[in-house]
C-alpha cells in the first residue's frame, strides 16, 4: 500500500467533520456496559527492554503485528498512541523521541519533527531488501537499549492500522502530547483534526474510544466530534504536575463533568488507595477504566497462599477485604473492623517496600477491580489477563453467596492475611 502524508489543506475545519449522525451517548461502548472490559496496552503489551521477563520483549509494541496478535484473545479494545509527523501524517508511536546510532554515536530526534518517510526509515522495513536505521530506546532513568524483540515489525501509520487490523477489534486511540511542552490551542486543534480526518474516513462502525493525558486536548477532542466517547487519562496524583487538573481523581472528575467527557482512565494505584472514588465516579455517570503497574509481592512465602486453586497474594487479600467491608450493606462485623485496622498497617508497607516486582495490572489486582466496580483495565499481559477475566466472570455467575457465607469468607481471608503479616513487617 502506498503511504502518503496528509497535506494541511486536506484537513477539515471544525464544521466540516463528518460525525456520521451518531452520538457518543449512544455509542457502541454501550455493548459492553454489562461486561468487564479488557484493553490490550499497545497491542499485546508494551516493550520493557530492560526487563528479564521475555513476555515484555516478545512482539514489537504499537505495531500491526502486535494488534493482530492481540485480536486472538478476548479483548474489547487495543490501546495505541497517535502522534502527527511534520508533514501531517498520524503515526503510531509512544515515545516523544526516537533514537538511532550512526558510527557509534547515539542520535536523538523528536518524533513530531520528522516527516513520514524519515519516521518509517527506523527499524525493520517493508521491503525485504531494504535495511532500516537501527532503533534504540531510552528508559526513564536514562539507560539506552537497542530495541530488540523476538517478533519485530515495521513502524506504521494510523491509516495502516485501520486498514490492516481486524474490523471487529475496537480502538482506544490515545492522543500523545509531550508533558514538557505548553501547547497553544491551535496546535492541539491541528493535531486532533489531522487524526480525526483519518478516523472518520476509515472507522466505519469500528468501536472507538479517544483518550489523552493533556486536559485541553481531551476537551477539544470532545468539542471537535460527537461520535465517539472521550476519556481523560490521569495518574491520579502518583506524579504531580503544574496543571492541577492532572493531580487527582477528584480533579479528573471535575474536568470530565465540566467538559462533557465520558469517563476517566486512571492509574490503578490511585483507585486502590481510595476505593470510595469508584462510587462517586459512578454516581457522576462517568465510566472508569484503569491502567498501570502495581506492586506484586515476590517474597517466597507468599506462594504458599492459595484459594480454590488460584494464587492469591497479600495485595489481593488486602484490597478484597477492604472492598467487601466497604460494600456490605449491613453494619460491619467484628471481622470488618479488625481487617480494616490490619489493612491500614500493612498497606503502608505495601507502598514503601522496594522488594516488589512490577507488572501491569496483574490478575489478582484485576479481580479486585472487577469486584469493586471498575469498568475495565488496560493490560500488558494480555493472554494471562483475558484468560483470568474469563475465569472470574464464570465464577461470579456461578456464585450465589449469602451474608453468612460472606462473613465466613472474610474470616478465612483474615486468617490468610495474618499468615503474611510477619513477613511484611520484618525489616
Amino acid at each position: 500500500m502506498a503511504l502518503k502524508a496528509l497535506h494541511v489543506t486536506q484537513v477539515p475545519n471544525l464544521d466540516q467533520l463528518n460525525n456520521n449522525n451518531r452520538s457518543a451517548n449512544s455509542f457502541e461502548i454501550s455493548r459492553f456496559d454489562d461486561e468487564f472490559m479488557v484493553i490490550g496496552h499497545r497491542g499485546t503489551g508494551m516493550n520493557l527492554l530492560q526487563s528479564p521477563d521475555p513476555r515484555m520483549k516478545f512482539i514489537k509494541e504499537n505495531s500491526i503485528l502486535a494488534f493482530n496478535a492481540a485480536g486472538k484473545f478476548n479483548l474489547h479494545f487495543i490501546e495505541f498512541d497517535v502522534q502527527v509527523t511534520k508533514d501531517d501524517c498520524p503515526i503510531i508511536f509512544h515515545d516523544n523521541f526516537i533514537y538511532t546510532e550512526e558510527k557509534g554515536v547515539l542520535i536523538e530526534k523528536r518524533v513530531t519533527h520528522l516527516n513520514l518517510d524519515e519516521f518509517l526509515s527506523y527499524g525493520p522495513q517493508r521491503e525485504p531488501d531494504k535495511v532500516g536505521k537501527p532503533l534504540f530506546r531510552k528508559t526513564k532513568d536514562g539507560r539506552i537499549f537497542e530495541w530488540k524483540v523476538e517478533k519485530d515489525d515495521h513502524l506504521c501509520t494510523l491509516e495502516e492500522v485501520f486498514q490492516n487490523v481486524n474490523h471487529s477489534m475496537g480502538f482506544n486511540i490515545e492522543f500523545k502530547f509531550d508533558d514538557s511542552i505548553v501547547y497553544k490551542e491551535e496546535e492541539l486543534v491541528h493535531v486532533i483534526q489531522v487524526a480525526l480526518h483519518v478516523v472518520f474516513k476509515y472507522a466505519k462502525d469500528r468501536p472507538i474510544i479517544f483518550s489523552s493525558f493533556q486536559p485541553d486536548a481531551a476537551l477539544l477532542i470532545k468539542k471537535l466530534q460527537t461520535t465517539y466517547p472521550v476519556f481523560f487519562l490521569t495518574n491520579g496524583g502518583s506524579e504531580i504536575y503544574t496543571d492541577i487538573r492532572r493531580n487527582s481523581l477528584d480533579e479528573a472528575m471535575k474536568l470530565c463533568l465540566a467538559g462533557g467527557l465520558n469517563g476517566i482512565v486512571s492509574e490503578v494505584r490511585a483507585i486502590l488507595r481510595n476505593p470510595g472514588v469508584i462510587r462517586r465516579i459512578e454516581d457522576s455517570k462517568l465510566s472508569l477504566i484503569s491502567y498501570g503497574q502495581l506492586n506484586k509481592l515476590c517474597l517466597p512465602f507468599l506462594h504458599t497462599l492459595h484459594k480454590t486453586g488460584d494464587f492469591v497474594d497479600s495485595t489481593t487479600l488486602l484490597f478484597m477485604i477492604e472492598v467487601r467491608a466497604a460494600y456490605i450493606p449491613t453494619p460491619p462485623s467484628k471481622w470488618t473492623y479488625w481487617v480494616g485496622l490490619v489493612y491500614s498497617v500493612v498497606s503502608l508497607h505495601l507502598y514503601t517496600d522496594p522488594s516488589y516486582r512490577l507488572f501491569s495490572n496483574v490478575r489478582e489486582v484485576v479481580y479486585v477491580q472487577l469486584l469493586m466496580g471498575v469498568g475495565g483495565v488496560i493490560v500488558d499481559l494480555v493472554q494471562e489477563i483475558t484468560e483470568a477475566v474469563a475465569e472470574f466472570n464464570k465464577t461470579i455467575k456461578e456464585e450465589n453467596v449469602v451474608k453468612e457465607e460472606e462473613d465466613k469468607c472474610l474470616e478465612y481471608q483474615l486468617s490468610n492475611l495474618m499468615k503474611v503479616i510477619p513477613g511484611l513487617i520484618q525489616p
